[in-house]
């Protein structure tokens, strides 16, 4: 059974009114979501943007108020100051009927009464947006909470509601007439058909085409003051070696060794994970930028590149957002040589091989190696 959920292009399918819609984006890559999102379903909306502390370079993007342009209000919050989100049941009904004097800390400006929310969060929502819900609720108990696509997670993890407890969602339905399992039923994906399981909600496409990311390229490049630098080697290895997820490093070293020969001396760069404290590797060098990956690819310098990753994001997302035809080498089912945990995420990674052209997958080392020769 299809899981996507057909919208109008314009939207109006949603609510034919004027839509009041605020939306919370906590990394680059889920602000280039939402403006792709925002470009397909709410051109006939109000739209506030609310951009966190998570990732600094949306913190300077608040502070150059160059969003200002594309949005209605842009706000900040600040989760730094949330001392305490774990909270006694009596806090969070006091909090969720009365007062909530932690949303007022956070944020930068007032909220809104809305009756939409669009966020990104895979699994169980961050501290910021359990705090933001609980003000959005008591402003308005008939608001609609979207999800909305934020690379491999949103596909193979079960969305946990905002309201996560059976007894939160309880005191909400008894105290104040809302059931958050009504209010939150859906997750904008670019590609619903990668989805691995039923991540609990309705999957809704979202459209793209080649003037749609025109556009949105437009946008990114006004707003980000960022230079996208192409390396001048033809294969890229997306590094995944951070501490805590590597179990053997010294094998995942050695893999990559493997692979930078396959690929030809002066020919094969890593980009190191942005936590990662494996993947400066003698003999290797580095890639170097300060733009996040998608928005260095989104120039199309790289169409011609070979992009080689465990299971990176960064790998799957250049195709779902600007159609990228580089060409993709997944390593994961060799995973569980190097790390923590094996991923069995099979249906994801073979439909993304079917769908997308020249996404390849490796099950072992010479497999790797024998694509990374071909790739020439």
């Amino acid at each position: 059974m299809d899981r996507s959920v057909d919208r109008k292009k314009d939207g109006t399918d949603l609510v034919a009114k004027k839509r009041r819609v605020v939306a919370v984006a906590t990394t680059p890559y889920q602000l280039l979501v939402f403006l792709f999102l925002k470009d397909a379903f709410l051109s006939d909306a109000s739209v506030d943007i609310i951009l966190t502390d998570k990732t600094p370079l949306l913190e300077d993007l608040f502070k150059s108020r160059k969003l200002e342009a594309y949005f209605d209000n842009v706000l900040f919050a600040d989760g730094r100051k949330i001392r305490n989100p774990y909270k006694s049941a009596l806090q969070v009904l006091f909090e969720s009927l009365i007062y909530n004097p932690t949303t007022k800390k956070i944020m930068t400006g007032s909220l809104g009464v809305y009756d939409e929310c669009f966020y990104a969060a895979p699994g169980m929502p961050d501290e910021i947006i359990k705090e933001l819900s609980k003000t959005l609720i008591k402003e308005n108990r008939n608001i609609i909470f979207h999800r909305f696509e934020d690379g491999f997670s949103s596909y193979t993890v079960k969305a946990e509601h905002i309201i996560s407890t059976g007894s939160g969602r309880d005191v909400y339905k008894r105290f104040l007439k809302y059931d958050i399992t009504e209010k939150e039923k859906d997750a904008y994906l670019f590609c619903p058909a990668l989805a691995e399981s039923d991540i609990g909600l309705d999957l809704v496409t979202i459209p793209k085409d080649d003037e749609r990311i025109r556009r949105i390229s437009e946008i990114c490049r006004n707003i980000f003051d960022i230079e996208s630098k192409v390396p001048d080697e033809g294969v890229i290895f997306l590094g995944a070696g951070t501490l805590h997820e590597t179990s053997d490093p010294e094998r995942y070293k050695e893999i990559v060794r493997q692979l930078a020969l396959a690929a030809g001396e002066g020919n094969f760069v890593m980009k190191p994970h942005p936590r990662a404290i494996y993947d400066d590797i003698d003999g290797i060098p580095l890639y170097g930028s300060d733009a996040p990956f998608e928005l260095s690819m989104m120039g199309g310098g790289f169409e011609e590149k070979t992009l080689v990753s465990f299971y990176s994001t960064a790998c799957i997302t250049v195709k779902l957002l600007f159609n990228s035809k580089c060409r993709v080498i997944f390593l994961y089912p060799m995973s569980d040589e190097c790390f923590n945990e094996t991923l069995r995420f099979d249906h994801f990674f073979n439909e993304a091989a079917r769908i997308f052209d020249n996404i390849h997958i490796a099950h072992n080392l010479d497999e790797a190696k024998k694509l990374l020769s071909e790739a020439g």
